[in-house]
């Protein structure tokens, strides 16, 4: 869990290290739910590798019981910023039976400058409405000036 937490902060200079991180990949079937989400945390940061991409189980880690892990599926999605992760997103958006996991996957649509889904449901009624309303509220850095 260590490696992955400083794995999350680094990002790997180019193709050249890609097989270094080709280990990670097998914690997607780990027993820990911790562990799962941490290798998806990790990966996050080398959003530019295709290869590192394609080994990713979206579906998998998407369905997973643990809402942690469907979470960090879903930031990892957000960074890839394309029409599949934008797809997935928007799937985590409308089925996602956890609150939480279902805003990380509505906050990071909604950070990549694409639709909100149509509410369907009052779960995600709640969720679309509270990242809307994220957008409108103006934020204040917290240093005790106003």
């Amino acid at each position: 869990m260590q490696a992955l937490t400083v794995l999350a902060h680094c990002r790997a200079p180019g193709t050249e290290t890609e097989a270094h991180l080709e280990w990670i990949c097998t914690l997607f079937e780990h027993d820990s739910p911790r562990i799962r989400a941490g290798a998806l945390v990790a990966l996050s940061r080398q959003s530019w590798s295709q290869s590192l991409r394609r080994r990713v189980p979206v579906e998998r880690a998407v369905a997973d019981p643990d809402p942690n892990v469907r979470t960090a599926a879903y930031e990892l999605l957000g960074r890839w910023n394309d029409e599949t992760s934008t797809r997935w997103l928007e799937y985590g958006v409308r089925n996602d039976p956890d609150d939480r996991s279902r805003l990380a996957a509505a906050r990071r649509l909604s950070r990549s400058d694409r639709a909100l889904p149509d509410p369907s449901s009052d779960p995600v009624r709640r969720t679309v409405a509270w990242v809307r309303a994220e957008h409108r509220t103006p934020r204040r850095v917290a240093t005790g000036w106003s």
